[in-house]
């Protein structure tokens, strides 16, 4: 049962790459915010962390770049769409996507006049 699980999981994130590449990026993130939350509760281990890990990965730079597109037009929405993706990071344990999304909210915040926040 948890293969099925697995393969379903690999399967939502080739559709959410799709959706992404297609320029739906709110359809991939609402996929794949379904299927990394569905990632982990695999019952086996190994296979939770790599789905955990796999799909975190792609929703992470999703939300990175969704962000770096909205500084351009509200930095309201660009803050919340990097906090989205350092909740993912921090659940995924991407420690490197974590340090590079908090660096991007300090310059927000910078950017904003918010110099106690930015550091």
């Amino acid at each position: 049962m948890s293969q099925n699980r697995q393969y379903e999981l690999i399967a939502l994130l080739g559709l959410g790459k799709c959706h992404d590449q297609g320029k739906k990026r709110d359809q991939a993130i609402e996929i794949l915010e379904d299927a990394f939350d569905s990632a982990s509760t695999l019952d086996n281990k190994e296979q939770r962390t790599e789905m955990v890990r796999l799909i975190g990965k792609e929703l992470i730079e999703i939300y990175i770049e969704k962000a770096e597109e909205l500084v351009k037009i509200d930095l309201a929405y660009a803050l919340k769409a990097f906090e989205s993706g350092l909740v993912v990071a921090q659940r995924a344990s991407e420690r490197e996507s974590e340090a590079r999304i908090s660096h991007k909210i300090g310059e927000l915040y910078y950017l904003e006049g918010q110099f106690e926040r930015s550091v």
